[in-house]
């Protein structure tokens, strides 16, 4: 059995003296606390120094993968706690400079030196306000991680020129940075004015330069990264076992590879890019293997996690850890529908005739997927819509959607804000029924919409329990007259996994759901 240790843990198992993570045995304890890892505990032997406790943290750590040290460098091997050395004899670390006080360091130092010396410097989002009066001919510097990659951003304003030169270096390799590109886009504080940069590679030297002669002394700065042709984590071969992708592509070898493109039409055809870039994440799910009794990370192109072409979400979900994601397949077509839709659609004989779709399913050994916005954790099934909407590495803003409230921010942010500010509740697509009144503010992929929910009593079944009635009001919320006439929200209402008429529902169990969809009007 071998679990990933997800980032967060990882960068708390550090060693006292190198710095490095506790991913070489043994680890030995201190009395003063002080936590040593096997590199250094070797170190100490030969010197005959200190005694140390060797820590019950081994027989974990045995368990378990371990991300190089260097992976800030570009390194994306995953290792066993007794692969470690002998990689990081191959793998050498590179001397990086601080572009802000000049001090050298190894890669994996560089954010705790942010951290430690350049907090202000850190930026938590890729969107960003610019005030043009504090930066008069000096260069803003700051750095911004997005998972194993380290982006150092500069930023300066010419007064002379009336410009703002933008540029967004990898800290890796110059051969990985050629493979991830950047797009700047740069708006006036009242939305007067919008510029989409064309897309860069993030190299040095590779400039944006934006006009702001007409734009007032604040502006909003964004960028967004395209990934193309990298390399991802790879996990070594005593914990990861080839044969289960092989296994698994079989069933769906009709399914032809689909290619996920960045939305990159830009308003301006002066400022449209060279060419889309394409997407080439994976998919990464934890898999129980049945011979071997043990569980693993298998990694699969992105088209293992399609997109429903009716409500544009993602198809592998499920209401619970009972049911395992089911979706439909139109190899004629080339397109997806989650069993949601499909149950709805099939109801309602909206399926053409010549649309056959074929069932598919996940195997019951899968028992997880990671997130799709790559924050290193992974959710089961039935929980994974709701954490990919509210995920810290999503980045996506909501307007606030209480009447005459300016409140701007991420899932996260804006729900705190809701629940706290106006006491409203906030959930996802997926509903629980209840007996009693719900009314919420539901965070779709990229709206929001009001929902009500009256259980109304209407007397009692041949067993003397309460039956109900229910009401549903759904809306969506937003300030585009367009957007509200082209798409409608609709409640879909399942008994189990079956699709099931509001007007069938007589009471209430821990099986009935509702699932809203945002779908555009024919």
């Amino acid at each position: 059995m071998a679990f990933i240790i997800p980032d967060k843990v990882l960068e708390s198992l550090i060693c006292t003296f190198c710095h490095k993570y506790l991913s070489v045995k043994p680890t030995r304890v201190y009395p003063n606390r002080d936590v040593e890892c096997g590199r250094c505990a070797m170190a100490d032997k030969r010197k005959k120094q200190r005694a140390g406790v060797e820590s019950l943290y081994g027989k974990i750590a045995e368990k378990c993968v371990f991300k190089c040290i260097n992976r800030f460098d570009g390194c994306r091997e995953l290792l066993a706690y007794s692969q470690v050395l002998d990689h990081e004899e191959v793998c050498l670390e590179n001397i990086h400079k601080c572009p802000i006080c000049y001090e050298e360091m190894t890669s994996f130092m560089m954010l705790r030196h942010f951290h430690s010396n350049h907090k202000d410097a850190i930026l938590d989002s890729s969107a960003f306000p610019f005030n043009l009066k504090h930066y008069l001919e000096t260069t803003g510097i700051y750095l911004y991680r997005e998972e194993d990659n380290v982006f150092f951003l500069y930023i300066s304003y010419s007064k002379s020129e009336n410009t703002i030169k933008l540029e967004l270096a990898y800290m890796g390799s110059d051969k990985l940075a050629s493979n991830i590109y950047h797009q700047f886009n740069v708006t006036s504080e009242n939305k007067e004015f919008d510029v989409t940069c064309n897309s860069k590679p993030s190299c040095a030297n590779e400039f944006s330069t934006v006009d702001v002669s007409n734009m007032s002394h604040l502006i909003n700065v964004k960028f967004k990264l395209i990934y193309q042709n990298l390399q991802f984590f790879t996990v070594p071969e005593n914990v990861h076992s080839s044969s289960i992708k092989n296994s698994l592509e079989n069933p769906n070898q009709n399914l032809k590879a689909l290619t996920i493109t960045e939305n990159v039409n830009s308003s301006s055809s002066s400022n449209s890019l060279e060419k889309p870039e394409t997407n080439k994440r994976k998919m990464q799910f934890i898999y129980r293997n049945p011979s071997i009794y043990t569980t693993q990370i298998v990694e699969f192109p992105s088209e293992y996690n399609p997109q429903c072409f009716n409500c544009n979400e993602s198809c592998i979900f499920s209401f619970s850890d009972s049911f395992a994601p089911e979706y439909y397949y139109n190899p004629t077509h080339n397109d997806f529908l989650c069993f949601c839709c499909f149950g709805w659609l099939t109801h309602e004989n909206k399926i053409k005739d010549n649309h056959l779709y074929l069932k598919k399913s996940m195997q019951s050994n899968f028992l997880s997927r990671f997130c799709k916005w790559n924050c290193g954790q992974h959710f089961m099934f039935s929980e994974i819509i709701s954490h990919e909407i509210f995920c810290e590495k999503r980045n996506h803003y909501y307007n606030c959607p209480v009447q005459n409230c300016s409140t701007k921010g991420f899932a996260t942010a804006l729900r705190k804000h809701l629940e706290t500010d106006h006491r409203f509740s906030v959930c996802t697509s997926i509903i629980q029924l209840t007996n009693y009144t719900t009314k919420s503010f539901v965070f779709l992929e990229d709206q929001i919409v009001r929902f009500k929910l009256e259980s109304i009593r209407d007397g009692a079944n041949a067993s003397g329990f309460s039956t109900y009635k229910y009401e549903i009001e759904c809306e969506i919320i937003t300030n585009d007259n367009e957007r509200e006439s082209e798409w409608k929200p609709h409640v879909l209402c399942f008994n189990g996994n079956t699709f099931t008429p509001l007007a069938k529902f007589s009471s209430s169990s821990s099986i009935c759901r509702v699932k809203i969809v945002l779908v555009k009007n024919e």
